[in-house]
């Protein structure tokens, strides 16, 4: 199963003293107490005029401990400016009071049971036995527990997975927790006999847990939903892939072959991705439970919701065919509804209908022309959403940047550079599908060298300055950029290229000095403008 995942108080300065106005700063929850009254009047000084004044002091930055969240930093700088940094996903968490960095390896609780050491949700795996094969707790208390058919053995846990080995006969499950929390779990059928048990057949998982009801649409997506709607975890079209790695169509009548290797190319795969999969390829000429391999047939799970069960159904043509290819990896996929600020949404011209709303691809996001895989052959796309509601126009900023890591590019040249280009963009959310959303402006471009998984280049970094668009913008709570690859439809187009889920926007900026009172109770929200403009685009233009 993939993925399950899951302001402010003023801050000012002493009376009379000319001093900045924090209080645009959303205070991170459970520090929402206003300042204690100081020496002089009983004046406070807030969290960032004490950082400020220790950064002066000591000469170097400090860390606006009050401002933290999972996934913001504020830190004052000792030349009076402040840099925030912010990022799309959790970077950490609570635990025990203090501040922890994200951490998924897992740790064995008291009860048996296995969690993470340190991610946003609550979740706990299995020791093995008949119990729930995963339960999963969010910050109401809400919990959802799956529950597999069968009796899992004692498993053999190895950093942030977990590996179940012979849970049916020629059967082993794969389990993995990401650093959001999230959980993903993949059955892995290494045979046709093995595929051929009836358990293996109709998977009806028990579902538990409290305040929560599941759902699920037509294409099999699954919403587990609080009483008033709200969805809690969610998950899309659950899906199953075998290890083919031959293809039998010809290349695309454009040219389009494939993934550039070794100065050759590999021909275009017959298979079409069925509709509403949100699987991508492994970026691997082979599967693994990581992902479908380039050549890989690629299934739907047929998924229905009971009042307290979900049954899977494999695709039993898959299962039978004498040209599937073991292992077959069998793929039921859970992801949170976050509810956060910052989102993210990939966006693909060959499965225009895809939804991919805040769950993170095993490989990262794409851009670019993807001509490789046995699915979603064509343009990618990747948006992201970024919290500016802590700037308004009484502050000055001086630099702001978006950096960004490639985790992958089809070229096998680790030397080869291709281009990335970001675009301030309309706004994303759970119904964004291709070809994304209008275009804003185009903010710049900039080179990126290969990151090719299979020719060991390692990841590779990529920024952007973004100064004029926050300025620009500065009044909006929040911004959507979008990243664009090389979108040439030719066979010589290796610019494909994958990119962590969790960028950052840093920006320095400072406030115009005005006398403020003494700590006084939040302002109410600003009304913000309505967002940029758009100007449509074309499906296919870069």
């Amino acid at each position: 199963m993939a993925l399950l995942a899951l302001a402010g108080a003023v801050l000012a300065g002493a009376t009379g003293q000319a001093v900045a106005d924090d209080r645009p700063f959303a205070v991170a929850p459970g520090n929402s107490t206003p300042p204690a009254a100081g020496q002089q009047g009983g004046a406070p000084d807030g969290p960032v005029q004490v950082a400020r004044a220790k950064a002066r002091q000591s000469g170097k930055p400090v860390v606006v401990e009050g401002l933290t969240t999972e996934t913001s930093q504020t830190v004052a700088n000792p030349d009076g400016t402040l840099t925030r940094t912010e990022n799309v996903r959790p970077v950490r968490v609570k635990k025990g009071g203090d501040w922890a960095a994200v951490d998924a390896s897992l740790a064995r609780n008291g009860d048996g049971t296995w969690s993470p050491k340190a991610v946003p949700s609550g979740v706990a795996l299995s020791g093995g036995g008949s119990g729930p094969l995963a339960t999963f707790t969010d910050a109401k208390g809400r919990s959802l527990s799956l529950t597999l058919p069968f009796a899992l053995p004692a498993p053999v846990v190895s950093g942030a997975g977990a590996s179940y080995r012979g849970v049916l006969p020629g059967v082993d499950l794969e389990v993995t927790v990401t650093e959001e929390g999230a959980f993903h779990e993949v059955l892995v059928v290494h045979d046709a006999k093995a595929a051929a048990n009836p358990a293996l057949r109709t998977l009806k998982l028990a579902t538990g847990g409290k305040g929560l009801t599941t759902r699920t649409d037509a294409d099999g997506a699954m919403t587990a939903a609080a009483a008033d709607g709200t969805a809690v975890f969610t998950s899309p079209t659950p899906v199953m892939w075998d290890s083919s790695t031959t293809g039998t169509a010809d290349a695309a009548a454009d040219g389009a072959d494939g993934e550039k290797t070794d100065g050759k190319s590999r021909g275009k795969a017959a298979d079409a991705a069925p509709q509403g999969i949100t699987v991508d390829a492994a970026d691997a000429e082979k599967s693994t439970a990581k992902g479908p391999g380039h050549r890989a047939h690629v299934s739907a799970i047929k998924v229905a919701a009971g009042s307290d069960s979900l049954t899977l159904s494999p695709d039993a043509a898959q299962l039978d065919s004498p040209d599937t290819v073991w292992p077959v990896y069998i793929d039921p996929y859970v992801n949170p509804a976050t509810g956060k600020t910052n989102h993210y949404v990939q966006v693909k011209e060959g499965c225009p209908s895809e939804p991919t709303y805040d769950k993170a691809q095993e490989n990262g996001e794409g851009i670019g022309y993807q001509q490789y895989s046995s699915s979603c052959f064509g343009l990618y796309r990747s948006f992201y959403e970024f919290d500016t509601d802590y700037l308004n126009s009484s502050m000055v900023v001086s630099k702001s940047t978006i950096s960004l890591v490639s985790t992958h590019g089809a070229d096998a040249n680790c030397k080869a550079t291709w281009p990335a280009t970001l675009k301030l963009t309309g706004g994303i959310n759970g119904n964004t599908l291709w070809p994304g959303p209008g275009v804003v402006s185009t903010i710049g471009t900039t080179q990126v060298a290969s990151a090719n998984v299979n020719a060991g280049c390692g990841n590779k970094g990529a920024s952007f300055d973004v100064t004029s668009t926050i300025r620009q913008y500065i009044d909006y709570p929040n911004l959507t950029f979008g990243l664009y690859g090389n979108e040439s439809k030719t066979s010589t187009n290796y610019g494909f290229m994958r990119f962590a889920v969790n960028p950052t926007l840093t920006t320095v900026f400072d406030i115009a000095p005005k006398a403020r009172p003494t700590w006084a109770p939040p302002r109410p929200r600003r009304t913000r403008p309505r967002r940029p403009a758009v100007r449509a685009a074309p499906a296919g233009s870069g």
